[in-house]
């Protein structure tokens, strides 16, 4: 086996460990702050026109 096929047998074996690593790798938890008890809430922050909303809910 030459330096050539030894170099391309090595890079298909890199990227088949790339893309068999991303594929099995945990997922990582989304943020969603949505009420299901994760620290991700405290993260979020509110977003100014919520205020505006609610006064405007306040005043009808």
């Amino acid at each position: 086996m030459d330096l050539q096929e030894f170099l391309a047998i090595a890079v298909v074996i890199i990227t088949i460990s790339i893309f068999a690593y991303r594929i099995l790798r945990p997922k990582k938890k989304n943020n969603c702050g949505h009420g299901c008890g994760c620290d991700a809430q405290k993260l979020v922050p509110k977003q100014p026109h919520q205020d505006a909303i609610k006064q405007l809910k306040g005043k009808k």
